[in-house]
Order: structure tokens, then C-alpha cells, then sequence
């Protein structure tokens, strides 16, 4: 008999058919189970590899006992069917095992800022989504131009009403566009969008492009593997009126990035008119407003369509909140309040997570309670327990508030919800780095390399960690390994400016830097470019130089930052090129930085001016500046800016005659600050003024391994030794000192103070 009649005789065929058949529509049926009750998408995955596995039992099963008739087990079948199950349950394991296999929502229990307690299901982090959605083309009417940003921001807001889905666009990520040449984020070639996804870490983006026609807009969308840049889906929606649109196409987007069906139909999904506004016009000034700030950074301009906005639609609230903002930015505080409450009156026309952050602003803005906006933070992180840009706010609030452990809790927690959130990864080193955990951020920054060994970010991320511990030789030459593989990457060049700086070779810095400067062809490289050289001419006591860069900075920096910001950088940089001739012209500038910063800003002025005030000894007065910035500090809970308010207390100690309470609280202000020199500097120095000399060889010590060339450290370092009577000593590191301020203006006090050591030990024998 052959071998097919064989098989037949032993109904192989019918009975392996029957179970591929009944396996198939098993799967068919717990795939429809998924998408209803909401259950891991493994487990199809599981049930798949286990039936086929199982496979050769079945074969095994009808060969022996296929025949019609009675029959007896074998040994074939008592070998080979345990031997089978054994093997696909090994199998099943290793491929399953750190799968989760339950349902893909979790029940949590949360509180909101009056203490109310309720439980929410929420979504589990895996089973989240993000896209990255770009503007879209206009192929019709010029007089549409503004839907290309208006169809992808009310996009945006409709998706991201869903907690299962991170809608990303372009409004945060206005430097990266300037950088690539695309200030308005339009006309972007497809490589570029694949690479800015890449560099952010989004699995998808989104592109599209439209026309108005009689019967309204066509859209036509579509969506990309980010990793691979295919194309994997294209849709024409359409003819329809403008919202109609934006519906349909949110309903699109979540159903190809595999949301359940049964949370689709049950999750909240109002339509986009309602979180935005359904008046056509009222949006378009809403986008004109928002496109001022975010591509031309042009708060002023941004004024105007933001009013017309609200006028149209007075219950448009994203409209109030960005209006706010504006307001808050042009130094209108009554103003900018009334939007806030306009928002706050119209909230429920926002998604939720929407409202959690507008809450969360005006309780810390405008009701000035930062408790309850830390309890609104809270309720968010609880409702969606894996919403990054809830922990994002944590974080963020957490560093305001010095609050190291909650810092590091919300972006590890951050790591867990999404791994893939490397800029995340980064900011966790950055800050365990400044606080002097060199192995966490080591740690951290390896895991970046790992990843991408490519990446001329993973080499210069580490030479910045060796920078801030003083291993100079270590960061260069991680630097020269991150210039192999990316030559012209601006960063890297100035990151090797930066060590020349520490290493006192001034020159070569200055060279690189205005080359750079020269070669830069977008304002936001050369801001950062300019405030080097304000950084670089400080330290070599060429203040007035320095001072002429800083008003070209404040123009680099306005085109580019919230003016807000600006202005409190360029009143924090004034006292470190101010000396006592030019104390009255320093106080003038910053009284009008305080006027253009406004409530509650100008407050934070105070400690800038108390430093000012010290050199003209207007202890008294600034005293009173410097109780002004710390009542501000102590209202708001803003304990980041402690150590610079320890530092300033400390120099007014200093500046007073009381070397002890100085001493205690530059020591304060160096152990919130492990790895700065500055604050180590000032502290080495006043132990040396109270005899403590073994104590300053050891803190200058420090200091002059993280800036071996800094003048000012080489002068302490050098009366030190001329106190304990070490002249030699002395003599090589003043002469760092006296090379290092070769330039410096002639009233510069370091520089005095280095030519009359000098005197000194010349008369030394």
C-alpha cells in the first residue's frame, strides 16, 4: 500500500485538517475576544505557537489510532506525545515567559487636590502608542495656508483625548527645526521627518496633505514605520467640513496603531469642535498665535490672533490658557489672570489630561499654592499611570522644588513606562551627575552607548560627566572619538572650547569659539555660542568685553527663548562682570530687566542686585534684595535656586566681615551643589581668610581639578601657599594666575590683586 493510500486508511488527512481548521478559528475567536474584553494581545501569539507545536501529536495521534476499530497504545505514542509537549511547553516558556498575559488595563485608586478618592482603569504602559504627527501640504487655495499647522495641531488634540495614545507634533521640537532649517516646521523633505522620529524615539509619524473643495476638505493620510521609513498605510478622507475631517482621521489613526476595538468604542471621544472650538475662525487665530511663539518666537505678534480668538469663541479655553502665557510673558499679570480663569471657567472643554495641566499652572501661577498643584500632578500620575508627560510634570515641579529623590522617582518611572524615552535616560544622568552620583550617571550614559554606538551623543554625554569630576583627559578624548564620528557637529567643538577654557588655554578657545560663531547659520547655535564667550571673557577679566557680548546674547537669546527667561539670565550674568566703577550702570540695567520680566519674576532679580549692592557696601540694602528673592523662593517652594541663594548670602557675609556664618554657608551651598566651582571656589577662599588652611588647600584643591586654568582659583591657591610660606608654590600658580588674566581690564580686582602678590614675592628672597 503507498504511502498516501496509507494515510488515508488512517484518516491522517481528515482528522490533521480538522484541527488546523477548529485551531484557526480558536485563534479567529480569541483574537475577537481580545479586541472585546480587552486582553493581551500575547495571548494570540501563545495560543498560535502552542497549537502548532502540538502539530506533531496530532499526526502522531491519527497515524497509531486513526483506523476504524479498536487498538491498543504503543510505544511510539507514549514516547513521542509527551516528548512533544514537553518540548512546546519549553518552548512556550521561553518565548512567553516575560510576556504579560493578562488583561491590558489595570484598576487604580486616585485623589484630587480636595482629597476625594476614586478608581479609574486605566491602560498598562506596553500597550500605550505615540506618533509624531508633521504639518501637513497645501495643494489647494493659498488662503488655506494655515490649516497645514491648523488640520495637525486639532489632530493632535483629538487623539490625545485617548490615554492609550502619545500624539506628538512639532511644537516641541521648534530648536531641532530651526537647527535643520525649517524655523515653521513646513515643506520638511521625508528623511529629515524619519530623522527627527529617530532622534526622538517615536515608532511612528504621520504625514499628510490637503485641498478644499466644493464639498469641503480631502485629506489624504498617511502613516510611517519610523524605524523603516515604509509607508504603512495611506487613506483619502473626505470630501467633508473642516472638524468632520479631523474625526475621521483621529478615529483612522487609532485603529492602525492597533488600539482595541472595544476601547474604541467605549472611551471618550468628543468631537474635535468641542475640545478646540467649532468656529473655523476662532482656530485659525488660535494657530497664527501659536505659530508666532513656537516657530518665530514672537510673543508680541502672538497677542493679537490669540484675542481675536477668544472674541470669536469666548468658551475656547486652549485659546485662554496660550493667551495666558502671552499675557504673562508681555508683563500683563491682571490680564494674563483673567485668561487663566477663563480657562480654568471653560475647562471642561478640554481632554483630561489637558485639564491636569492647566490646573496644575494655575494653582502654582496665579493661586499661588504649590501644594495643590503638586496634588493635581499627583491625581494625573494616578489616573494615567503611564502618561509620560504626567511624570514629565512631576519631574519637573520635583527639581523646582529641590526635591532629589522625587526627581529621580519620576524619570525612572518614566524609563519603565517607555524605554525607548532616551532623552529621558540623559536627563536622569545630567541630574545624577550634578549631584555627585558619578557612577549612576555613568551607568546611565553606558546604557545611551549601548544603544547606539553610533550615536556622536554617546561620547560627548560622557565627556561631559568626566568634565564635572575633572578628568579632562578622559573628555577629550572622548570628545575626539564623537568628532570621528560626526566631524562638523557644532556641540562637540564647543564642548572641546569648554575644556581649553578649564585648561586655561584661552586663546585656542577664543579662536574656536568666534569660528564657530562665524560658521553658525541659525540663531539658536549661535546663542549658546555667544554665551561662552561671555563665559570665556569673564573668567580672563575682560569685563567690558564681556559686557558687549552679553547685549549681543540678550538679542541672539530673545529671537529664540521665552523673553521672560532672557531676561533673568541677563540679570544673573550682570554681577559677574560688574565691578565697583560700574555698580551704578549695572543697577540701572537690571531695574530695567525688572520692569520687562514683571510679577512674580522681577522678584528673583533681588539677589543679582544684592551682589551689586555689596560692592558699593549697601549691606543694608542688599540685605533687603537678597530677602526679597528668598521670600519668593520660600512661597513658591523653588529650592533649586537654594544654592545660589546660599552662595549670595554667603559673599554678603563675606562682604560684612563675618567669615564664620560666610564659611557655613558656602559649605551649604557647595553640598547642594557637589560639582560646582564656583561655589567651591568661595569656599576655599573664606577658609583660608579664617586659618583653616588644610581645609582650602583641600576645597581649592577640588576646584582646580575641575579648572586647573581658572586665574581665580590659582590666586587663592597661591596666597595660600604664600600664607603657609610655601613661595615656590606660590610663584607657579600665580604666574596661571597673571597668564590667565594677562588682558584683563584694568580695574579688574583679581587682577589687581594678583600684580600686588606679585610685588610681593618679588621682594621674597
Amino acid at each position: 500500500m503507498g504511502m498516501f493510500q496509507e494515510l488515508r486508511a488512517r484518516r491522517v488527512i481528515p482528522f490533521v485538517s480538522a484541527y488546523v481548521v477548529g485551531s484557526w478559528g480558536l485563534v479567529q475567536f480569541v483574537a475577537f475576544l481580545e479586541g472585546r474584553l480587552m486582553l493581551s494581545p500575547h495571548l494570540v501569539n501563545l495560543l498560535a505557537v502552542g497549537l502548532v507545536t502540538l502539530l506533531p501529536s496530532i499526526v502522531v495521534m491519527a497515524w497509531c489510532h486513526g483506523r476504524p476499530g479498536a487498538d491498543r497504545w504503543g510505544r511510539t505514542e507514549k514516547v513521542s506525545i509527551p516528548v512533544n509537549m514537553v518540548a512546546a511547553a519549553v518552548l512556550l516558556f521561553v518565548l512567553f515567559d516575560d510576556k504579560d498575559l493578562g488583561a491590558v488595563t489595570e484598576t487604580v485608586e486616585v485623589r484630587d487636590e480636595h482629597g476625594a478618592v476614586s478608581e479609574r482603569v486605566v491602560p498598562k504602559s506596553q500597550y500605550r502608542h505615540r506618533a509624531l504627527v508633521y504639518y501637513f501640504e497645501n495643494e489647494g487655495d493659498p488662503a488655506d495656508e494655515w490649516l497645514r499647522q491648523g488640520l495637525a495641531v486639532a489632530l493632535l488634540v483629538d487623539l490625545n483625548q485617548d490615554p492609550w495614545l502619545d500624539g506628538e507634533d512639532l511644537t516641541t521640537r521648534a530648536a531641532t527645526l530651526r537647527r535643520e532649517g525649517y524655523p515653521d516646521g513646513l515643506g520638511l523633505p521625508r528623511p529629515l521627518m524619519r530623522k527627527i522620529a529617530r532622534n526622538t524615539h517615536v515608532p511612528h509619524f504621520v504625514t499628510g496633505s490637503f485641498a478644499r473643495g466644493p464639498e469641503g476638505i480631502t485629506l489624504d493620510l498617511s502613516i510611517h514605520d519610523t524605524e523603516t521609513g515604509r509607508m504603512t498605510d495611506l487613506r483619502q478622507l473626505g470630501p467633508a467640513p473642516l472638524f468632520d475631517v479631523v474625526d475621521e482621521a483621529s478615529v483612522l489613526l487609532r485603529q492602525e496603531l492597533g488600539l482595541p476595538a472595544s476601547h474604541l468604542e467605549t472611551q471618550t471621544d468628543l468631537p474635535a469642535a468641542d475640545v478646540l472650538t467649532a468656529d473655523p475662525e476662532a482656530l485659525r487665530g488660535f494657530i497664527e498665535g501659536m505659530t508666532e511663539l513656537i516657530h518665530a518666537n514672537d510673543w508680541q505678534s502672538a497677542g493679537p490672533p490669540l484675542e481675536r480668538a477668544v472674541e470669536l469663541d469666548p468658551g475656547f479655553a486652549m485659546a485662554h490658557f496660550l493667551r495666558y502665557a502671552v499675557l504673562a510673558t508681555n508683563g500683563d499679570e491682571e490680564a494674563s489672570y483673567a485668561s487663566m480663569r477663563q480657562a480654568m471657567a471653560n475647562l471642561y472643554r478640554l481632554s483630561e489630561r489637558s485639564q491636569f495641566q492647566v490646573k496644575a499652572i494655575y494653582y502654582f501661577n496665579v493661586e499661588q499654592d504649590p501644594d495643590k498643584s503638586q496634588a493635581i500632578l499627583d491625581m494625573w500620575t494616578r489616573i494615567y499611570p503611564n502618561d509620560v508627560a504626567a511624570y514629565g510634570q512631576v519631574a519637573m515641579f520635583a527639581r523646582f522644588r529641590g526635591d532629589d529623590a522625587g526627581t529621580v522617582a519620576a524619570l525612572e518611572r518614566i524609563l519603565e513606562i517607555d524605554p525607548t524615552r532616551y532623552e529621558i535616560l540623559t536627563s536622569l544622568a545630567d541630574h545624577h551627575g550634578e549631584r555627585g552620583r558619578r557612577k549612576e550617571a555613568a551607568d546611565l550614559y553606558e546604557r545611551y552607548a549601548a544603544d547606539h554606538p553610533n550615536d556622536a551623543r554617546s561620547f560627548t554625554q560622557m565627556a561631559t560627566l568626566h568634565t564635572e569630576f575633572g578628568d579632562l583627559d578622559q573628555a577629550r578624548s572622548s570628545l575626539e572619538q564623537a568628532l570621528l564620528i560626526a566631524p562638523d557637529r557644532t556641540g562637540t567643538r564647543r564642548q572641546l572650547a569648554g575644556l581649553d577654557i578649564r585648561l586655561g588655554r584661552f586663546d585656542e578657545a577664543d579662536k574656536t569659539l568666534a569660528l564657530l560663531l562665524e560658521q553658525a547659520d541659525n540663531d539658536e547655535d549661535r546663542r549658546p555660542l555667544s554665551g561662552d564667550l561671555i563665559d570665556l571673557h569673564t573668567i580672563q577679566g575682560r569685563w567690558r568685553l564681556a559686557r558687549r557680548e552679553l547685549k549681543a546674547w540678550g538679542d541672539l537669546a530673545r529671537a529664540t527663548v521665552n523673553p521672560s527667561q532672557v531676561y533673568l539670565a541677563h540679570a544673573f550674568k550682570l554681577p559677574g562682570v560688574t565691578s565697583a566703577a560700574w555698580a551704578d550702570s549695572a543697577l540701572a540695567g537690571m531695574q530695567e530687566l525688572r520692569a520687562l520680566a514683571g510679577p512674580p519674576n522681577d522678584s528673583m532679580m533681588g539677589m543679582c542686585e544684592a551682589q551689586v549692592l555689596a560692592l558699593q557696601r549697601r549691606h543694608q540694602e542688599a540685605t533687603a534684595a537678597l530677602a526679597e528673592s528668598d521670600a519668593m523662593v520660600r512661597e513658591y517652594k523653588l529650592e533649586a535656586i537654594r544654592p545660589l541663594l546660599l552662595q549670595v548670602e554667603g559673599s554678603l557675609a563675606e562682604a560684612r566681615g563675618d567669615l564664620d556664618a560666610a564659611r557655613d554657608l558656602h559649605a551649604q551651598a557647595s553640598e547642594l551643589n557637589p560639582t560646582g566651582r564656583r561655589h567651591l571656589l568661595d569656599l576655599g577662599r573664606v577658609q583660608r581668610l579664617t586659618g583653616e588652611d588644610g581645609d582650602a588647600s583641600r576645597t581649592l584643591g577640588k576646584a582646580l581639578a575641575l579648572s586647573p586654568g581658572h586665574p581665580e582659583i590659582n590666586l587663592e591657591l597661591a596666597l595660600l601657599a604664600t600664607d603657609r610660606g610655601r613661595h615656590e608654590e606660590a610663584r607657579t600658580h600665580l604666574a596661571k594666575a597673571l597668564a590667565g588674566w594677562r588682558q584683563a581690564d584694568p580695574d579688574h580686582p583679581g587682577a589687581m590683586q594678583a600684580q600686588e602678590l606679585s610685588q610681593r614675592l618679588d621682594a621674597i628672597q
